[in-house]
């Protein structure tokens, strides 16, 4: 049998320096903006369809990049930080502060 030779693990050459590279460059190696857009894309499509099965939702509003780049960024932090319940990441207690 072959040793394995290879180098393991995430091969970011090119895409982020290791030593300069912010959060935010290491977000869009996971999330490229081709990604981000056809998330949007396909969220939106979904909701439409919803509501012509199910009847309109006067409170939905079409989601925008933006708001999409937030939502899987505080799904990433709610997997670093655990709280107990979901309403504790919205305290204003400092207790609970992040």
């Amino acid at each position: 049998m072959r040793e394995f030779t290879e180098q393991s693990g995430p091969q970011l050459e090119g895409k982020v320096d290791r030593a300069t590279g912010s959060p935010l460059d290491n977000f869009f190696i996971l999330f490229p903006v081709a990604l981000l857009q056809l998330l949007v894309v396909h969220t939106n499509a979904y909701a439409t369809f919803c509501m012509a099965r199910d009847g309109p939702d006067t409170s939905w509003a079409e989601v925008t990049e933006t708001e999409m780049r937030a939502f899987l960024g505080i799904n990433i932090l709610m997997g670093i930080v655990q709280m107990p319940t979901t309403d504790m990441y919205w305290s204003r207690d400092m207790f609970f502060g992040l």
